[in-house]
């Protein structure tokens, strides 16, 4: 006979219960209960009934943590774990999709694609426009994507490759055209979409796009939006219909072109570009305006602190921001180089001029200047100011030109910035003055007011007849009766 059996027959005697199994206090006749718990209903479970809970409750525990929303941190931690599993065989000129939810369109001529899973890779010459999603913790999705770029690289190079990190809520639209006249590399010019201020917790970053050079490369070269970057760094992009491009160095050096402008962002600190709709793409970009001088990015640091690193081929430390007087300085820095038309390098704490080739896009780093009136907002020097003029800038002057003042004359106003005329004027120049002129002063007149600009007219003849008309078809007034002029009111 079984134990069991014999339990069974034994005469069952009710167990009394005990003094506080409800939890209740001694007090007057009075017990107090609280709700009971494992714990003490222990002392009444045989070891056989203990077991079977406890593996009960172990089946029910992972369905129970299933059955929960995944935290915001929880996302974060287990999406960039699994785009750095998967994604670590990522080859030159290829995407990996790292972390759901992410959707890819393919170039109009590639039929065998396939680019929906966690772990696939792409060719990026493959892809024409690339979706990531944002964060929804009721699904658990926060879309990353992981791409290896040669940019401009030399193909004797194969194991350096760009690295551009994709998180969040971005669209990235490849620009290299197939027949590709500029000789770009694979997409080395896109267009690039990202949500702004999206972070759900301090450990998840906002969305936007890490990118790094590899060590020991110096600079790459790649267009994002319209605006040409030159880096050897860490940067991070973000980009918004309203708000802009936003450029953060968050190590080493960049350089942002736009609408002609160059401008550097130091480490510690970042630029806006303004943006537009694209003429061709209502939903692209394009550049609206000149880059903005760099600001601190201070305000910034909590979430550029959270960007996913890990993910980078290098280990960096994260820049300091500038402070307001060091902003301060490097602004004034800025201005003076492009009055004085020398390139943003070379000087504490622009980045070395050999590391950088200045001149390998565009106008050498030169900004145009600008001839009066000036609007508010327009952050190009004088071309008064600029000497001498920046080269390469071609700079067209269609003002008409003014006459030099001769020996004895007085200067001319200090806010006139009009191209001298040649003396004489040459035949068929093409200089054309038509305002009237005015006379020179005489001995014992008096000067001419500052603000007189007009050319002077040719002396009279020897018996006062006006002299013939200039080569550039001025009217010329006949000369006064009285040979000494009256002064003139001011303007002419």
């Amino acid at each position: 006979m079984s134990p069991h059996k014999n339990q069974v027959k034994q005469e069952r005697v009710p167990t009394p219960t005990p003094p506080h199994a409800w939890g209740g206090e001694k007090g007057e006749g009075i017990l107090h209960p609280k709700p009971l718990t494992l714990m003490s209903m222990g002392a009444f479970m045989s070891p056989r009934l203990k077991w079977w809970i406890a593996a009960l409750l172990l089946c029910l525990a992972p369905a129970a943590v299933l059955a929960q929303d995944p935290t915001c941190p929880q996302i974060v931690q287990q999406a960039l774990a699994a785009a750095d599993a998967a994604c670590v065989n990522t080859g030159r000129n290829q995407a990996c999709y790292g972390n759901v939810n992410l959707s890819a369109i393919p170039q109009p001529n590639v039929t065998d694609f396939a680019f929906n899973t966690t772990g696939d890779l792409a060719n990026v010459t493959d892809i024409q426009q690339m979706t990531l999603s944002g964060m929804d913790t009721a699904s658990g999705q926060w879309g990353v994507a992981l791409l290896k770029l040669q940019a401009n690289l030399p193909e004797t190079m194969p194991g350096q490759n760009v690295t551009f990190l994709l998180f969040g809520n971005v669209e990235v639209t490849n620009a290299v055209s197939e027949d590709n006249p500029d000789g770009l590399k694979p997409m080395q010019a896109f267009y690039l979409k990202t949500g702004l201020r999206d972070s759900q917790c301090v450990e998840a970053p906002e969305s936007g796009m890490l990118v790094q050079t590899p060590q020991g490369v110096g600079e790459v070269q790649f267009n994002v939006n319209g605006v040409d970057v030159q880096m050897g760094s860490t940067v991070f992009f973000q980009a918004d219909a309203e708000q802009g491009m936003s450029v953060s160095t968050l190590e080493g050096a960049a350089y942002v072109l736009s609408e002609g402008e160059r401008q550097v962002i130091v480490p510690g600190t970042w630029v806006r570009v303004p943006l537009k709709a694209r003429d061709d793409d209502p939903e692209g970009f394009a550049p609206a305006g000149l880059p903005e001088l760099p600001e601190s990015y201070g305000g910034r640091i909590d979430f550029l602190k959270a960007l996913p690193f890990d993910l980078l081929e290098r280990k960096i430390e994260l820049a300091d921001p500038l402070s307001e007087e060091q902003v301060a300085a490097l602004r004034q820095q800025i201005e003076d180089h492009l009055r004085d038309g020398t390139p943003l390098c070379g000087e504490d704490p622009f980045p070395s001029c050999d590391k950088f080739d200045l001149s390998s896009i565009g106008d050498n780093f030169q900004r145009d200047c600008v001839f009066p009136p000036r609007s508010a907002d327009d952050k190009r020097p004088l071309c008064a100011e600029v000497t001498p003029p920046p080269p390469n800038t071609d700079i067209v002057d269609n003002r008409p030109c003014v006459n030099e003042p001769g020996p004895g004359n007085p200067p001319m106003p200090a806010n006139e910035t009009r191209p001298f005329c040649a003396t004489p004027v040459p035949q068929n120049s093409g200089v054309v003055d038509d305002r009237p002129c005015v006379y020179k002063p005489g001995p014992g007149d008096p000067p001419m007011p500052a603000s007189e600009t007009r050319p002077f007219c040719p002396p009279p003849g020897p018996n006062g007849e006006a002299s013939p008309p200039p080569s550039f078809d001025q009217q010329v007034p006949p000369p006064p009766s009285d040979p000494q002029l009256p002064s003139l009111p001011s303007g002419g």
